[in-house]
């Protein structure tokens, strides 16, 4: 579903009044869904996106809650002169689904041969994928999406008691690997919400996971960006919240 840009700023409004109280979140948004993203959908934005990234605001149309796509330009900023843009509404699940986290491990082995083919030392190692070891504090795993549906709303009432609802997220920037689609394959992506714990900064923070999914299918798996990329790091996660983490906001234009 396409909305306006005026549509668009009054549903980001209505998220945002939303979670300055407590009694009002707990009642209008249930947290045990997700968001479907079509082919169409993935068409749409990679039409319109000119950047390795693009952010996402949550908003409240009518009496639903809806993830908003805001492409970017060849600068990295938001292209606020479009008509209108792409939109998916929150979702409870409908059936149940199977999570697949996938792990490479190579067992290396060395053996150093004299000229006369004597053994002269023999080395074994195992190396795990990029994945394995992110430059996180931890990668997003089955267990966020547990803590989500186990913590969230305890974490939406600390927010808005302690922050007056000012750390709970509006927008998420979101790399654009995360939305392709292998053909033939996957036919749409589960969009869920996890919650992590940093030790760096000491506190909770919701992740947006992308689960690439086959209609024909149960199965899911997270989607690694380092699976479409070369790439020797996984330095960022799949999805960065603002707030709180809001360094770029000179960025987050459908803020003001």
């Amino acid at each position: 579903m396409e909305l306006s840009k005026r549509e668009c700023l009054k549903a980001i409004g209505e998220w945002r009044d939303l979670t300055f109280i407590y009694e009002r979140i707990q009642k209008e948004f249930n947290p045990n869904g997700n968001f479907i993203l079509n082919e169409d959908v993935c068409k749409w934005i990679s039409r319109n996106n000119h950047f390795h990234h693009f952010h996402v605001y949550f908003g409240k149309h009518n009496t639903d809650i809806i993830l908003i796509f805001v492409p970017l330009n060849e600068n990295g900023e938001e292209r606020r002169e479009l008509e209108k843009y792409m939109t998916v509404k929150w979702s409870l699940l409908k059936k149940d689904f199977v999570l697949l986290e996938k792990d490479v491990v190579t067992n290396l082995k060395k053996t150093t041969f004299s000229k006369d083919l004597n053994v002269l030392k023999y080395e074994e190692e195992t190396q795990f994928s990029v994945c394995s070891k992110p430059n996180l504090e931890e990668r997003a795993t089955s267990k966020d999406i547990a803590n989500w549906k186990i913590r969230s709303m305890d974490w939406f009432h600390y927010e808005i008691e302690k922050y007056r609802g000012e750390r709970i997220f509006r927008s998420f920037i979101v790399p654009f690997s995360d939305l392709k689609l292998k053909e033939k394959i996957n036919k749409e992506i589960r969009v869920l919400i996890g919650l992590k714990y940093s030790l760096l900064f000491g506190m909770h923070y919701p992740i947006l996971i992308f689960v690439k999914s086959n209609l024909n299918s149960s199965i899911g798996e997270f989607f690694r960006k380092d699976e479409e990329v070369d790439s020797e790091t996984n330095s960022n996660d799949f999805s960065s919240p603002c707030p709180p983490f809001c360094k770029d906001k000179i960025d987050f234009k459908f803020f003001e």
